[in-house]
């Protein structure tokens, strides 16, 4: 018995994925820059292998890569947060995170992967600060809360624009 199915697409999600892509890397560019990190550019490998990974969700792409570009900036400015505080302008013009070094190390995704990824990299940088990590967990675990998410205001003003947003 053949069933036939009638697929309605209305945001063309599923016929042109392309413009959720473009969002979220303009959305890390967004935040590389306020963090004074003005060539970080998520690539189509890396986004990839976000998704080969089951991580699939931009908000949680987002907050991983956030998080992997805090911790290299906090190399240089250790007070230096998502909401722009800082405790000296810094420019990493050169200076990127290892997102490919995470993603090929990042085997423990579990249904969350944002927690998981809070675990595996506080795990392997012991000389973050309390302060630190409880940013990081803000980041991490308020990744989907559209309410309480640090990273979400960027993305949807990056989707959506200034004026909706």
């Amino acid at each position: 018995m053949t069933k036939k199915m009638i697929l309605f697409d209305m945001d063309g999600v599923l016929l042109k994925t392309g413009g959720y892509l473009e969002s979220l890397k303009a959305s890390v560019r967004r935040i590389g820059r306020s963090l004074g990190m003005p060539a970080v550019d998520l690539t189509d490998d890396q986004t990839a292998h976000f998704e080969a990974l089951s991580i699939t969700n931009e908000w949680d792409t987002l907050a991983i890569s956030t998080a992997l570009m805090l911790i290299k900036a906090w190399e240089y400015d250790p007070e230096l947060r998502l909401d722009g505080h800082r405790s000296r302008e810094i420019a990493l013009d050169e200076q990127l995170p290892a997102i490919d070094t995470f993603l090929d190390t990042f085997n423990d995704v579990g249904d969350l992967p944002c927690h998981s990824a809070y675990t595996k990299l506080t795990k392997e940088n012991p000389w973050l600060s309390q302060g630190q990590t409880t940013h990081l967990e803000e980041i991490l675990f308020k990744a989907r809360d559209i309410y309480h998410s640090l990273t979400l205001p960027w993305h949807q003003e990056t989707v959506l624009g200034s004026q909706v947003f």
